[in-house]
């Protein structure tokens, strides 16, 4: 980078007073990127708090097998229940139109 040539004082002083201006708008900028870093990361000390309370409090994480072997059967069944009973009303509506039908036809 090379300097300005300064035919004045004044001139010079115009330079600097720029200059530190360009320096006081960095810092601010700088101080600004530095508050924004901080508000995003997070100390050590709060990761856990902040891990146990997004974590839902369920039988899935326990350290116990048998809480974890129930509580995944306990989905699977709930799953299974749901199906069957969706499943279940398909198959009734399609038994009632098959025999609507063979009714209609006698």
């Amino acid at each position: 980078m090379t300097l300005p040539e300064f035919k004045t004082r004044e001139d010079l002083n115009d330079y600097l007073l720029r200059q530190e201006q360009r320096i006081q708008n960095l810092e601010q900028a700088n101080a600004e990127l530095i508050g924004e870093i901080k508000k995003r990361f997070i100390h050590k000390d709060e990761l856990s708090a902040i891990i146990s309370d997004s974590v839902p409090k369920t039988g899935l994480f326990s350290r116990s097998f048998l809480k974890r072997a129930f509580s995944v059967w306990g989905h699977y069944f709930v799953a299974q229940l749901i199906i069957a009973i969706i499943l279940g009303a398909f198959y009734f509506v399609i038994f009632v139109l098959i025999l609507g039908k063979i009714a209609t036809q006698f």
